[in-house]
This record gives C-alpha cells, structure tokens and sequence, in this order.
C-alpha cells in the first residue's frame, strides 16, 4: 500500500487531464485506505500494555510525515514545476520495502503470540463505536478542510507556497505533539 500510494501520487504531475487526475488521487486514496488500519492494529498489538502510546507513536509517524510533505512538494515544484511531483515515488518505493521486510519478519512471531478473544457485544459498544466514528469524522472533517484550502487561502492574501506549506508543517508537527501527550494520558488515565 505504501508502494501503490507513492506511484500513484507520483505520477499526479503528469496527470494529462482532469479525469487521469482524479483517477491518480483515488487510486492513492485506496492505498492509504488499505495501509492505515492493519498498521494501526500493528502497533496497538505490539505496544504491550500501554497501547495508548503506541498509536500515538504510530499517529506521530503519520504526522510528521503530512508535516514534512507540503515543504517536500513545495520545494519540488519551486525547483522542478508540476513535473517535480514524482520526487515522492521513490520515497514510496523505499519505505514500501523497508516496511515489506519488517513486516514479514515480524508477522510470523505475532501470528505464532496471537491468543483468541472474544469479540465484545452488545448496545454499550455499538454506542461508543458510533460515537468514535462521529468524532473522527468531525476530525477528519476540519482537519482535510484545513490542510486543503490553508494554503489556497495564504496564496489568495499575497503568500508563497512555501509560506503555506510551512503553515501546515507546524498544524502537523503540534498535531504531532498532541497525539504523544494524548496516548500517554490515555495510558495512565
């Protein structure tokens, strides 16, 4: 999946039209789609007893690195124009295999340590799965609606690309910093 959405979003400045763009992007969708929970579980199962901590481990990863992003592809299209986007694919290849490799080294010991449980049931945790599903949704909402027009916005008042993607470098890194201090309090508390 890290592989699949590196070439696909690679490949976004040379899309030829409209329609090649959106299929790009989708096909990128998909693959951070099929990544984030299995990666997710991962970490939760590998973190012992302070499972808190190790997503917000894992949460840090993914912040910083939509942190390091837009100054990624703002440099790249200063230096190279639309083109430059495909500065990414081999960063996607590499992790990809680095990740691969982990990953099949360690899933075998994990499936070997894996213990049956019994799935929880009943209305108490139908009500609060829908009421995580409701909250990340809202998340979710402001924080792609944020990082999607802050820089259009500081572009429309007189800034430079670098000024927004530096913007939304610090959004990251403090989400960054909260997902550490959160995991912990959710551990002790």
């Amino acid at each position: 999946s890290i592989m699949w959405i590196g070439i696909a979003m690679g490949l976004v400045g040379f899309a030829p039209s409209y329609g090649v763009l959106l299929v790009l992007i989708s096909l990128g969708s998909l693959g951070s789609a099929a990544f984030h929970p299995p990666a997710a579980v991962i970490a939760a199962s590998n973190s012992g007893a302070k499972r808190g901590s190790g997503i917000s481990v894992f949460s840090v990863g993914g912040n910083i690195g939509a942190a390091l992003s837009p100054l990624w592809i703002a440099l790249a299209l200063s230096w190279f124009g639309l083109p430059g986007v495909i500065t990414i694919l081999p960063l996607g290849l590499i992790f990809g295999v680095i990740f691969y490799l982990n990953l099949r080294s360690s899933s075998s010991v994990a499936a070997r340590e894996a213990k049956p449980k019994a799935a929880a049931q009943g209305d108490a945790f139908i009500a609060g799965l829908v009421l995580i599903v409701v909250a990340m949704m809202f998340r979710s909402w402001f924080q792609v609606g944020l990082t999607t027009y802050l820089p259009t916005w500081i572009e429309s008042t007189g800034g430079t690309v670098a000024a927004g993607g530096s913007m939304l470098a610090i959004f990251a890194f403090s989400v960054s910093a909260g997902s550490l201090v959160g995991g912990a309090a959710g551990d002790r508390f």
